[in-house]
C-alpha cells in the first residue's frame, strides 16, 4: 500500500512539474516575443531554462532512484520471505514424516507390549496349572506314602506279634 501511495504522489508531482515546465515554456515564448530579437535576453533565458531543466532532471532522477531502491528492497524482502517459506515448508514436511514414523513406532510398540502381556498371562496360567497339577500329585504321593508307612507299620506290628505268639 505504501508503494501505491508513493506512486500516486509521484504521479501528482510529475503532473505538477510538467505543468510548471509548460508554464515556463509559455513565459519564455512570451519573453522572446516581448524582448524581440535581443541576443542577450535569449541567452539568459536559455541559461535559466537549461538550469531549470537540469533541476527538474535531477529531481526526477532522484525520484526514479528512490523508486528503484524501494523496488529492489521489496524484491529482496520477497525473495527472503520466499526462501524462509521454502525452508519452513521443508521443516514442516520433515516434522510430519517424523511424526508419522513415531506414530507407527508407537503403534508397533503397543502391539508388541500387548503380545508380551498376552504371553506373560499365558505363561502365568500354564505355571499355575502345572503348580496345581504338581500339588495334586504331591498330595497323592503323600497319601500313598502315608498308606505305605501305615502298611509297613502294621506288617511290622503283625510280624512282632506273630513272633511273640510262636515263642
Amino acid at each position: 500500500e505504501s508503494n501505491l501511495t508513493k506512486i500516486k504522489d509521484l504521479e501528482k508531482d510529475r503532473e505538477h512539474w510538467k505543468l510548471e515546465y509548460q508554464l515556463m515554456q509559455i513565459k519564455m515564448e512570451k519573453l522572446k516575443q516581448d524582448s524581440g530579437p535581443s541576443e542577450v535576453s535569449n541567452i539568459e533565458l536559455d541559461e535559466v531554462m537549461a538550469l531549470r531543466e537540469e533541476e527538474l532532471k535531477s529531481v526526477w532522477e532522484a525520484k526514479i532512484d528512490e523508486l528503484i531502491a524501494s523496488r529492489l528492497m521489496a524484491d529482496s524482502k520477497a525473495v527472503a520471505y520466499y526462501l524462509e517459506l521454502e525452508a519452513l515448508t521443508a521443516r514442516l514436511y520433515n516434522k510430519k514424516k517424523e511424526g508419522e514414523k513415531l506414530f507407527r513406532e508407537a503403534s508397533t510398540a503397543r502391539l508388541e507390549e500387548d503380545k508380551v502381556r498376552e504371553e506373560i498371562a499365558t505363561t502365568k496360567e500354564n505355571y499355575e496349572s502345572q503348580l496345581s497339577v504338581m500339588s495334586d500329585h504331591l498330595a497323592s504321593m503323600n497319601s500313598k506314602l502315608a498308606e505305605q508307612e501305615d502298611l509297613i507299620l502294621q506288617l511290622k506290628f503283625e510280624q512282632k506279634s506273630g513272633k511273640k505268639g510262636k515263642k
